[in-house]
């Protein structure tokens, strides 16, 4: 499995230089998507968020030529249908979200070769995005309350619309976290870190592994 340097966006490198020396020397665990290495996590409660929570990581897409899909870097579904799915626009130009029979699309610009950080927050009767710790859309809505098949990264389903670029640092929380923790804390390692929702942490990805290390495993 291949591996890459992180390259932050303006905003988060700015981030990392205001935190203290020990901080700035967390290496998140960054994974290279290219369609030939799919990566699949079993089922487990810890995956679900449609009672509310927040689901982040960071994500770099690579690929030059427009593909015709939108290349999937999260896919939760199950026999019921899509719990929830995280594509990026095929012209990187936003994230669309899929659940249940529902889409909600999510602009921003992902073209500038850097590494960004995602935060979706999931809550009782509303949706909303953060990207780089700014708002980049909200809904009334909610998410569809499925039961879970696995979760995939960089692909639907192990073969289809597959991602290509970078991804790094998959965390699922059953809290909704507020703006200043999900940014204060996107470029620090939560577990070592003395983070105010530890205990609202679900599961968490050790691509160099390729694990998702659940709650229970953690603590």
């Amino acid at each position: 499995m291949k591996r890459r340097t992180l390259l932050l966006s303006p905003a988060l490198a700015a981030l990392v230089a205001a935190q203290p020396a020990a901080a700035q020397q967390y290496q998140p665990d960054i994974i290279e998507l290219n369609g030939n290495f799919p990566v699949f996590f079993d089922p487990d409660p810890a995956l679900t968020i449609a009672d509310g929570g927040t689901l982040e990581f960071w994500v770099q897409p690579d690929w030059t030529s427009t593909p015709d899909f939108e290349p999937v870097i999260l896919s939760n579904t199950g026999p019921q249908g899509v719990s929830y799915l995280i594509a990026m626009l095929p012209d990187r130009q936003g994230i669309v979200l899929y659940s249940g029979d529902d889409d909600y699309v999510f602009m921003f610009d992902f073209s500038d070769g850097k590494m960004h950080h995602v935060a979706l927050n999931v809550f009782e009767d509303g949706l909303n995005m953060l990207v780089d710790g700014e708002n980049v859309g909200e809904y009334d809505a909610s998410l569809a309350d499925l039961p879970s098949g696995g979760l995939f990264v960089g692909s639907i389903d192990g073969e289809e619309d597959p991602f290509f670029g970078a991804m790094a640092s998959l965390r699922i929380w059953n809290y909704v976290l507020d703006r200043s923790t999900v940014l204060n804390y996107a470029i620090r390692d939560v577990v070592l870190s003395d983070h105010p929702e530890l205990d609202s942490l679900s599961a968490l990805s050790d691509f160099n592994s390729e694990t998702l290390l659940i709650l229970e495993e953690i603590n």
